[in-house]
């Protein structure tokens, strides 16, 4: 990729440095260059060798606005701290890019900050982070916000308009990137477009962990309606990665030649699990809110919830082994005729058959609209079943239709988790329909242990005196919703 080498070489202009112990240095203004400075720390850092902190002492809710391009990160080990001062923004004003990671780098931690109008050509408008020297370097955020960054086009391609990474094990805990684009304003489009908050891209294997994260109103938009992949994140590249407890709301991929995974589009080697996480609302001009592809990695979907997405089926996956358990599918409209709703599977071991389970999922079709729920193509060997489905399957096993006023939905809501739930009414059918099979039980067929929320399984939702799991992504207590309906704000209720 041209985007590696021309970082790289800009990344490693690094001035001449003298040995001094560890040290802490304290941004004292917020101008954006000079004594104090945000600008002169990095460059007091990079000048001092050992593991070094960034700190602030401002005003509450300071705003430090960057001109023009920062000096790359270039010490082995950085901690840039903001805790010292709520609600401290660093802003590139709309016209520079931030934070920059250079290949020396080796550990770069991050917490308790906002980046905002980031501005970068190519990649990661608010954190750009290239190849580095040494083995299994990383990229920790804690308590971090992105806002409104985005990049340029720039030899055809825009990747990661938030955040990019290349070859780096990356963890976030707590991140919100919100309403980032790869097509800013007035800016030249991009013919291949990629992860619209975040692009991560490897050679060799690496780790990406989402915790608890938000990604909301981010746009993979192409040029003429080319290439667009990832409306929120890009995977490339051998990464294993674990997506837990997070939202996924209002993101775009839109690119009419090619445009997949609304929300999260991976081609990777890796391992791809997401659970307890949530998909609402996001667009994709062509297939798939996740679409996930691989020749030599396992993904696995269990307690999340697919409500109200646009564009292929709500999980579109290619990989040599699949696992759909205990997730909740309502109103995805697959836009193409016959597409199926909520899961379009394909085997792709490269000998023999694909493994595949789909179990103790919940399936709501888009009112009126008779597509399939689920397909499956290619070699597969399947295990399926104790899947509650309001419309009809293909080559996903028994499909035990239910009809859809039976199943008594009662809205996608906030019910103690980290994410909202799709929450059903006394007496629906798809209580205590799961897998009679203890959770505890070693069996990609059983239920999971617990729901999105983490209250565990089974219970006795339908009070006949026996705890059997639910069907989804949501386990009922038996308690009837009351008064909920007039008091408590939903993001979606079923059409009547």
């Amino acid at each position: 990729m041209q985007l590696r080498y021309r970082l790289a070489f800009l990344g490693t202009l690094v001035c001449a440095t003298t040995p001094l112990p560890a040290a802490t240095f304290t941004v004292t203004t917020n101008a954006d260059s000079g004594p104090g400075s945000f600008r002169e720390a990095i460059s007091l850092v990079n000048a001092t060798s050992g593991t070094h902190t960034i700190n602030f002492s401002l005003a509450p809710t300071t705003v430090i606005t960057i001109t023009s391009d920062l000096p790359f990160i270039q010490r082995d080990s950085v901690i840039i701290n903001g805790a010292a001062v709520p609600g401290l923004v660093i802003s590139g004003g709309g016209s520079a890019p931030l934070l920059r990671i250079g290949s020396n780098n080796r550990s770069l931690a991050v917490r308790n900050l906002i980046f905002q109008d980031g501005l970068g050509p190519e990649a990661g408008g608010c954190l750009a982070a290239m190849a580095p020297v040494a083995a299994n370097a990383g990229i920790v955020l804690n308590d971090v916000e992105f806002r409104r960054c985005a990049t340029t086009a720039h030899s055809g391609r825009s990747h990661g308009a938030a955040m990019f990474v290349y070859d780096r094990n990356v963890t976030l805990g707590n991140v919100r990137f919100e309403d980032s684009r790869t097509l800013p304003a007035g800016a030249q489009a991009a013919n291949d477009t990629r992860g619209g908050a975040l692009h991560v891209e490897a050679f060799s294997v690496r780790q990406l962990t989402i915790d608890n994260s938000r990604f909301t109103g981010n746009r993979a938009t192409a040029a003429d309606g080319r290439i667009a992949r990832g409306g929120a994140i890009h995977i490339s590249g051998p990464y294993n990665t674990l997506i837990d407890r997070s939202r996924f709301v209002d993101n775009h991929a839109s690119g009419t030649i090619d445009s997949r995974g609304g929300a999260i589009h991976t081609e990777a080697a890796g391992r791809l699990v997401i659970e307890n996480s949530l998909f609402h609302a996001n667009v994709a001009d062509g297939q798939g809110t996740v679409y996930a592809q691989s020749v030599s990695g396992e993904l696995h979907v269990r307690n999340s919830t697919f409500v109200g997405n646009i564009g292929g089926a709500a999980v579109v996956g290619q990989h040599p082994m699949i696992a759909i358990r205990n997730n909740s599918f309502a109103d995805n409209n697959p836009m193409i005729p016959g597409g199926a709703q909520q899961l379009s599977l394909t085997g792709t071991a490269a000998t023999g058959a694909t493994p595949i389970t789909i179990s103790n999922n919940l399936m709501i079709p888009l009112l009126g609209n008779t597509d399939l729920q689920c397909a499956t193509l290619g070699a597969i060997t399947l295990v399926a079943g104790h899947n509650i489905v309001a419309g009809h399957m293909q080559g996903c096993g028994p499909e035990n239709t239910t009809p859809l006023n039976a199943l008594r939905i009662e809205a996608l809501r906030a019910d103690g988790g980290t994410v909202e739930s799709l929450t059903l009414r006394a007496g629906g059918a798809a209580l205590d329909a799961g897998n009679p099979v203890p959770p505890s039980v070693p069996d990609l067929a059983a239920c999971m242990t617990v729901d999105a929320r983490g209250v565990s399984r089974p219970k006795d939702g339908d009070a006949d005196g026996s705890a059997r799991c639910d069907a989804g992504a949501w386990e009922s207590d038996g308690e009837a919703p009351l008064f909920r309906d007039d008091y408590e704000p939903v993001l979606w209720r079923p059409a009547s």
